[in-house]
């Protein structure tokens, strides 16, 4: 187990610069994994059950690596999936809004 922590250490130290995955980066990757699901097909309406899932997973590997307690770790996964689904909608409907007023065909 003490390995497996260093090596996992070792690479957020590498990839970061820090011995931990920062919430900057579990919110990327909590966005990515949502997006990778609904391209392969699922439905919509599960989008931010796995949004609160991933990242509350990503939070217990961060909370493992750490040595943290992880009922700690529990919390901000939630507030994390939950801020990577409100991310994603924030920046989608403009974007949205914005296809709708370009003329058809273009």
């Amino acid at each position: 187990m003490e390995t497996t922590v260093s090596i996992l250490q070792d690479l957020f130290m590498r990839l970061w610069g820090t011995p931990y995955l920062p919430e900057t980066i579990i919110t990327a990757a909590t966005l990515a994994a949502v997006e990778l699901a609904k391209k392969k097909g699922l439905n919509k309406v599960y989008a931010p059950a796995l949004s609160v899932s991933v990242a509350i997973v990503l939070s217990l590997l961060n909370a493992f690596v750490t040595g943290t307690d992880w009922t700690k770790a529990i919390a901000p996964g939630i507030v994390t999936g939950l801020m990577a689904s409100g991310l994603y909608s924030y920046i989608k409907a403009p974007l949205k809004a914005k296809d709708m007023d370009k003329p058809a065909g273009m």
